[in-house]
């Protein structure tokens, strides 16, 4: 090569622009043209304006899944029911008003023949719910609210009734007084037919001992009379328990007995309340008549004289 081309100005290669990355990372502060460009790293944003942004650290749970954060719309305050797994939201129960509260006694009245004890079984106010809702048009109504309600009225009535001074009125509706005394009433002769045969029950022993001709002193002694003692002694828990069985099943029919015939006997008082009513009703009417006829009389009158009026 000559003179002349070694003097010649060396072309210099244009710079690259790189922003400047305030981190903290250590980097090289001076960027060459021969130096390449730095891999990205995990913990450095990729755009210069996320600078502020929470970096994405790699980790190996973020290999497998990432939990993503719900959004308002997705909490449990405002998430809506119709997702698949939730369960649709509670109905509250109807408030029951009076007029309810006495078709609730009501109707444990009619079918009293079907409890036999104070507070009554499943059955019995699973029948009460049924024809509580075809009387009041409910789509449902539970046995047990029903036993609920019924038991906690009966118990408020029973108090007022212990605790009431003379001459105190009733401070509600008439008509449900009168249902709750008439229900309590069934329940004390449930009361009363209990409490005698647990005496019976208890005093069966007694009786019989009492009764028994032998002593246990003046009992002849030896393998035959233990014998016989012993299938005494094994007979007589089966002939206690059948006796038993046959009282309950007599005292059970007679309560149903009483029982029917206290619903027909509330029946015909319903009959009799309907007829009194008709004729109050009758009553009414006859007297609406009497003033329309008077009425009419008076009009006829008034025609006469317009009559005599217009000829004159």
């Amino acid at each position: 090569m000559s003179a002349n081309s070694s003097q010649t100005p060396i072309r210099s290669q244009p710079l690259r622009w790189q922003p400047i990355i305030t981190t903290q990372t250590h980097l090289p502060t001076t960027a060459t043209a021969s130096s390449a460009p730095a891999p990205p790293t995990p913990s450095l944003p990729l755009f210069p304006n996320a600078l502020h942004a929470t970096p994405f650290t790699a980790t190996p749970a973020a290999n497998g899944a990432i939990s993503v954060q719900p959004s308002v719309e997705d909490t449990p305050a405002t998430q809506s029911y119709s997702t698949p797994g939730s369960q649709p939201p509670r109905r509250r129960a109807k408030k029951m008003t009076t007029a309810c509260l006495v078709k609730l006694i009501r109707t444990c009245i009619r079918f009293k023949g079907s409890c036999i004890s104070q507070r009554g079984s499943k059955r019995f106010w699973t029948l009460i719910a049924d024809h509580f809702c075809l009387e009041t048009g409910r789509d449902a109504f539970n046995w047990q609210t029903a036993q609920k309600r019924v038991l906690q009225l009966t118990d408020e009535h029973r108090i007022w009734l212990s605790e009431r001074k003379s001459g105190e009125e009733y401070n509600g509706s008439p008509s449900l007084c009168d249902a709750l005394d008439e229900w309590i009433s069934h329940l004390d002769s449930i009361k009363a037919m209990e409490e005698a045969r647990d005496n019976l029950v208890a005093s069966w022993p007694q009786k019989r001992t009492a009764e028994s001709p032998i002593s246990s002193d003046t009992e002849p002694s030896g393998p035959q009379s233990q014998s016989k003692r012993q299938r005494k002694d094994d007979e007589s828990p089966s002939v206690i328990g059948h006796s038993l069985d046959e009282l309950f099943q007599v005292m059970t029919n007679q309560l149903r007995e009483e029982s029917e015939l206290q619903s027909k006997f509330t029946d015909i008082e319903r009959v009799l309340d309907d007829i009194e009513n008709m004729k109050k009703d009758i009553s009414l009417i006859k007297n609406r008549v009497e003033e329309f006829t008077r009425r009419l009389t008076k009009l006829d009158v008034l025609d006469q004289v317009l009559d005599r009026l217009k000829h004159r």
